[in-house]
């Protein structure tokens, strides 16, 4: 009995403290701040985690399987990952059908475990074990990240089900059957729906849709990046008179910066003064490779029933919040790129002879396989700069291979390796 409780407790600390770095993980993959390399610490000391409970087997399963009834997102991750690891394909189809989390949290843990751990030939069979919509969404999606078609019957299209993953993976696995109901969704009045379907028809290489992305720039706030990845006829005049304009979109502007046009940037330029400046100055960056930089501080935001009653009448008097002991202001620095109009001018001033109207840059460079690469290898490039980079060397260029910004570390440094063999 006190083997078997030591062990129970050993479970409990291997389920705790991997759910804890899963759960950290998410956080810092919401961090525009944090390098994407970083977070291969957490994910191995996860992989440690999951070894200890995977020497458990069934015992270790079962402590994992009560945790998760909780619907605990962590806990949720490390149970659905264990099942893949233990080979339990119908206990997993029963947890799905049965428990799946109703949760936006619940149901992103089990589609990144799924998306980390379910073995390649489980992905048809697993399919048809599950009855719901909601469940086969999930394997649907897998089947994007690993770019695996599933057989012509199982087309969640003919059922009606059009949500943005199913489009998003419809595009990855070049599913031509869905076409018809993609050209549809175009003009659907749920712009993510919209913008999914935009993005998986330009990666099947259907340009039909590209003279209405043109159009509707001006219209459609989410069709300024496809329209741009895409090279849509007369993208970069609309793109300017949309920039220009009250109307300007922080998406206008980042299309700006991928359409890669010298012209652009003293549009750009003048962003960089107004609330859109923070997507101006990456827009920047996306086009010159400048990397500007700077430290900015960041004030801690404090509520008036976080503090004591003297600090709020000091507040309410003086306009001060509370300081550390030195004096200083609570709260962080922040490395950002630079919002200020007279150090990209200045840049710009002596670096914009090097760049000839009437090619597209991208990150310094005249736009190529080559550089989208680079971007997707560098250690600063924000996640969805990568992503858009993901995105153009399929649809550009028709490189496509299994990599996702998203996906572990260790995993997108194996897809690059194999990338750069496909784009040399």
């Amino acid at each position: 009995m006190k083997v078997r409780a030591f062990e129970e407790r050993l479970y409990r600390e291997h389920l705790q403290e991997a759910s804890f770095l899963y759960e950290k993980r998410c956080s810092q993959m919401r961090n525009p701040a944090l390098q994407w390399r970083d977070l291969a610490l957490p994910e191995q000391r996860i992989e440690a985690h999951l070894d200890g409970l995977l020497l458990g087997e069934a015992r270790a399963l079962e402590t994992c399987g009560k945790a998760a009834a909780s619907g605990a997102a962590g806990a949720v991750h490390v149970h659905v990952r264990l099942l893949c690891r233990l080979g339990l394909m119908e206990e997993l189809a029963n947890f799905l059908s049965e428990r799946l989390p109703a949760q936006e949290t619940g149901g992103q843990a089990v589609l990144d475990a799924l998306i980390f751990e379910l073995p390649g030939d489980w992905l048809e069979s697993l399919f048809g074990l599950l009855p719901g919509s909601k469940q086969r969404e999930l394997i649907y999606t897998v089947a994007g990240y690993r770019r695996k078609p599933l057989p012509a019957e199982t087309s969640l299209f003919s059922n009606g089900l059009t949500s943005p993953k199913v489009i998003w993976a419809a595009g990855r696995i070049q599913e031509k059957n869905a076409i018809p109901y993609l050209l549809v969704a175009l003009e659907d009045e749920d712009d993510a729906i919209a913008y999914a379907a935009a993005m998986a028809l330009l990666r099947m290489g259907e340009r039909k849709s590209l003279p209405y992305l043109g159009k509707m720039i001006g219209i459609k706030g989410w069709a300024a990046i496809p329209a741009a990845l895409g090279d849509a006829p007369e993208v970069l005049p609309a793109l300017l008179e949309l920039a220009g304009s009250a109307q300007a979109t922080p998406d206008c502007l980042l299309a700006l910066g991928l359409a890669g046009e010298p012209s652009a940037v003293p549009m750009l330029l003048d962003r960089l003064s107004g609330k859109l400046a923070k997507t101006a100055a990456l827009a920047l960056n996306v086009l010159t490779a400048a990397g500007l930089y700077e430290e900015v501080f960041l004030p801690e935001k404090m509520k008036e029933t976080e503090l004591f009653p003297e600090e709020v009448e000091a507040y309410r008097r003086d306009g001060k919040l509370p300081a550390r002991a030195d004096g200083t202001s609570y709260g962080r620095w922040l490395t950002r790129l630079s919002q200020g109009t007279e150090t990209w001018t200045t840049w710009w001033a002596a670096n914009g002879g090097e760049f000839r109207p009437g090619i597209r840059y991208r990150h310094g460079s005249p736009l190529s396989p080559e550089v989208l690469l680079q971007s997707l290898r560098h250690s600063r490039s924000p996640q969805l700069i990568r992503q858009l980079a993901c995105e153009e060397l399929a649809i550009g260029y028709r490189i496509d291979f299994p990599f996702e910004h998203d996906l572990p570390v260790q995993e997108q440094e194996s897809q690059l390796t194999r990338a750069a063999q496909a784009v040399s």
